[in-house]
C-alpha cells in the first residue's frame, strides 16, 4: 500500500522509500530478527505522533513489536532509524553520535560484557559474517582481510536497501562492539559505498 511522506517533515524518511521500487513493500526477502527492532524501539522511541504521519506498517509494529526471535521488514527498521533522525530534527552527525552511545549502553550491560569481554578484536570481527548472517536475511557482511590491528569487510544488498547514512550507523555498532571486547582506540570507517554495497575498515590498537 502507497503512503505519501511529507518530505519536509520527514525529509530522509520520504526521500528512502522514495528511491526504493515499491517503497515500505521492497524486498521482502531482506530481513531482520526483531530483537533488533525491539532493541532500538526502546532505547530510541518516537514521540507521539498522529495517525498517518508515519506507514501504518511501521505503526503497528511500533505498538505491537513481534516477539524476538522473529523475522521482520528491514526496511521497516530503515525507516524507523530514518524517522528517529526526522523527528529529532537530528543532523547526520548528531544521529551517528547518538547510534554510538546507544550501542555503548547496551554492549555494557552485563551479558555482553562478560561475552564480549572474553573475544579479541581479532576473534570478533572474524565472526562478524556468521553474526550478520545470524540476524539480517537478505544481505551479506564478507571479511575480506583482517589482521591483529585492522580489517577489511564488505557488505552486498539489493540496490539503495541500505543509505550511506545506514552504512554508517552499522560501523557505530561495530566500533561499540570492538570498545566492549577491550580494542583500544578503535574505530570503523565506511571507506566506499555504492547503491549495492558498502565497504568498511576497522582499525584498534
Amino acid at each position: 500500500m502507497s503512503h505519501t511522506i511529507d518530505p519536509n517533515r520527514f525529509p530522509r524518511v520520504a526521500a528512502y522509500l522514495d528511491q526504493l521500487p515499491a517503497g515500505m513493500a521492497s524486498y521482502p526477502q531482506c530481513q531482520v530478527k526483531s530483537a533488533l527492532f525491539r532493541a532500538a524501539i526502546t532505547a530510541q522511541p518516537l514521540p507521539e505522533l498522529e495517525p498517518g504521519a508515519l506507514p501504518e506498517e511501521l505503526m503497528k509494529l511500533v505498538r505491537e513489536p513481534p516477539r524476538q526471535s522473529d523475522w521482520l521488514s528491514e526496511v521497516a527498521v530503515m525507516v524507523y532509524n530514518m524517522a528517529i533522525a526526522d523527528t529529532g530534527k537530528l543532523t547526520d552527525a548528531q544521529f551517528l553520535d547518538a547510534i554510538l552511545e546507544v550501542n555503548r549502553r547496551s554492549f555494557s550491560g552485563p551479558i555482553y560484557k562478560m561475552l564480549l569481554g572474553l573475544a579479541s578484536p581479532s576473534l570478533l570481527i572474524a565472526a562478524g559474517g556468521a553474526r550478520w548472517g545470524t540476524m539480517h536475511r537478505g544481505s551479506t557482511l564478507a571479511v575480506e582481510r583482517t589482521s591483529s590491528r585492522d580489517c577489511e569487510a564488505r557488505l552486498t544488498f539489493p540496490p539503495r536497501l541500505f543509505t550511506h547514512l545506514m552504512l554508517q550507523d552499522f560501523a557505530r555498532a561495530l566500533q561499540a562492539a570492538l570498545e566492549a571486547s577491550r580494542a583500544k582506540n578503535a574505530t570503523v570507517a565506511v571507506t566506499s559505498w555504492g547503491e549495492d554495497f558498502g565497504c568498511y575498515l576497522a582499525q584498534w590498537s
